[in-house]
């Protein structure tokens, strides 16, 4: 069996271990699929999804309610478009489902042409009083499963797979308040950061500059969103 390749961290979402392409998803929760030659933004989810896994011509995101895994055609013909949809994921009733619950916990990867996922629960809060320093809080519930790549079809994950070794892009510091996130990954550093326009609008872009020369390499305008209150801005984005 070979190891499986996680999802790459990305700002904002995940990318392929190639650093091709990449998704990044939306205030408005729509999936936006990502070339990172260019950074052409090749399209949209028409659905709410959170970014799971990217590669072998597909686009995979989490669905909710129930939790589902969506696959999107990534490129060429179709792109974009539904692929299949997996049944519900086998986790517990009882438990907060990611990314939904920042303590909770969802991976993802390619092993032998599947689709392995991997999650830590915890329990979801049902009320009444929190729990005393003293006592232990629920550990919550691990577990995983594969999914057929052509299909969807939920089958039995291995035993034997380790945990996600992923490692985790370098965070590159920034004083501007305007940016929310800046990382280097394979040489090149992507910049995510979110700028007020005129009126009441905001834009985030991604923008893409050659680490070790310190050239840009392109920009990307992800999003123009419109705030509720117009006339009084958009809020700080960070203290």
């Amino acid at each position: 069996m070979s190891l499986p390749v996680w999802a790459q961290p990305f700002p904002g979402g995940v990318a392929d271990a190639d650093l091709q392409h990449a998704l990044w998803r939306s205030a408005s929760g729509q999936v936006v699929a990502l070339r990172l030659a260019d950074g052409q933004v090749q399209w949209r989810s028409a659905e709410p999804l959170w970014p799971l896994l990217v590669g072998h011509g597909l686009a995979l995101g989490l669905a909710a309610s129930p939790s589902r895994v969506v696959a999107l055609v990534l490129q060429g013909e179709g792109a974009g478009s539904e692929r299949w949809r997996s049944d519900a994921l086998p986790w517990p009733d009882d438990a907060a489902a990611p990314p939904g619950n920042a303590a909770s916990a969802l991976h993802a990867a390619w092993l032998d042409g599947h689709i392995l996922l991997r999650w830590q629960l915890r329990p979801l809060y049902r009320g009444g009083a929190a729990p005393s320093a003293s006592r232990a809080r629920p550990a919550g519930s691990a577990g995983s499963c594969l999914l057929d790549a052509a299909t969807g079809a939920l089958l039995s994950a291995p035993a034997d797979v380790d945990d996600p070794a992923v490692q985790a892009p370098l965070q590159l510091p920034s004083d501007d308040p305007a940016v929310l996130a800046q990382t280097l990954l394979g040489g090149v550093t992507y910049r995510l950061q979110r700028q007020p326009l005129a009126g009441d609008k905001v834009q985030t872009a991604l923008i893409a500059r050659d680490a070790e020369r310190g050239l840009p390499l392109w920009s990307s305008t992800l999003e123009e969103a419109r705030y509720d209150k117009p006339g009084k801005g958009p809020p700080a984005l960070r203290s």
